[in-house]
């Protein structure tokens, strides 16, 4: 029997207020990748900008060549992967974005607007010449700027800028034909809807049974496509929400492992312990005794479902 690839659920942490988080530094400086074995998503749409190098980019099932001057823009929750050109270093810089919190502040969560633009913004990612896109481009880079300098301000400005990328990609989502994945082929817009459900829900029971039903689909079909689609069942999905959900608790608060446990949707502690333990790697006593080093080190989720799920 084949076995299936490894699929990475990478969260980063937003800082407190903020919609945009920029990673930069020689850290991104160097050799991608060992191949095309290794899809990864994220809880943000990731944007990244090639500064350096050639290589691979996989969105999915398709494989494009990248080169020093493009950029990418990926939806969060869609599987990609970034691989150099043998023995080549690369250098990148990237910007996570909380889309949807944005467009919250300024549609609200009720307004046709809002769930339209949602399904617009993840329905694609893009691989762009930043020559064929100089204004795009020119925003995406004055953010890393202003992330990198820090100056009075910045922050005012950066919110600006973010909400001008973001209706750029809205755009884009409509009129670009060139390099683009539609995620209809390879990850249906019931998955986008099923994940944004689940999001919005992860502290209520949820049966695998209703969230079929929710697709028109029989719960063996939905479970088969789900696992085909984002490489783990909806089980591991759904868990994975909720841990990182506790791990924003345990951050933030001092309330118990039990009070986190039930607003995270565990009925029992035991279940909540076991899959602590399952995803980060260590306990709840030992996650909250080092937090900072398990969001650098143990904050890539590697999930791998057996086959038949």
């Amino acid at each position: 029997m084949k076995r299936k690839s490894e699929l990475e659920y990478r969260v980063y942490q937003m800082p407190a207020g903020e919609h945009c988080l920029a990673l930069f530094g020689s850290k991104w400086f160097r050799v991608y990748g060992t191949g095309m074995k290794e899809l990864h998503l994220h809880n943000y749409m990731e944007i990244g900008v090639c500064y350096e190098g050639n290589g691979r980019m996989n969105f999915g099932e398709e494989v494009y060549e990248f080169e020093e001057g493009e950029f990418t823009v990926i939806p969060k929750n869609y599987p990609h992967a970034t691989s150099s050109d043998v023995g080549m270093f690369c250098s990148w810089e990237y910007l996570f974005i909380d889309t949807e919190s944005i467009l919250k502040q300024i549609y609200g969560e009720s307004h046709i607007v809002y769930s339209k633009i949602c399904n617009r913004i993840n329905a694609k990612a893009h691989l762009l010449k930043g020559s064929d896109y100089p204004e795009l481009i020119g925003n995406i880079r004055a953010i890393l700027k202003l992330m990198h300098e820090r100056k009075e301000f910045y922050q005012e400005k950066v919110r600006g800028l973010v909400q001008t990328v973001i209706f750029d990609i809205v755009c884009l989502n409509q009129e670009s034909e060139d390099k683009i994945v539609n995620q209809e082929k390879n990850q249906p817009l019931w998955i986008s809807e099923i994940v944004d459900y689940i999001a919005g829900c992860y502290m209520e029971p949820i049966k695998i049974s209703e969230l079929s039903d929710r697709c028109h689909m029989s719960e063996v079909h939905f479970r088969r496509l789900f696992l085909k689609h984002m490489k783990m069942s909806p089980v591991a999905y759904i868990n994975l929400v909720r841990i990182n959900a506790a791990c924003d608790y345990m951050r933030k608060t001092n309330d118990s492992t039990c009070e986190i446990a039930h607003r995270c949707g565990y009925t029992t502690t035991s279940t909540f312990h076991r899959n602590f333990k399952k995803i980060t790697g260590s306990s709840t006593r030992e996650w909250k005794k080092r937090p900072e080093i398990w969001e650098r080190q143990i904050l890539k989720y590697n999930i791998q479902e057996k086959e038949g799920w």
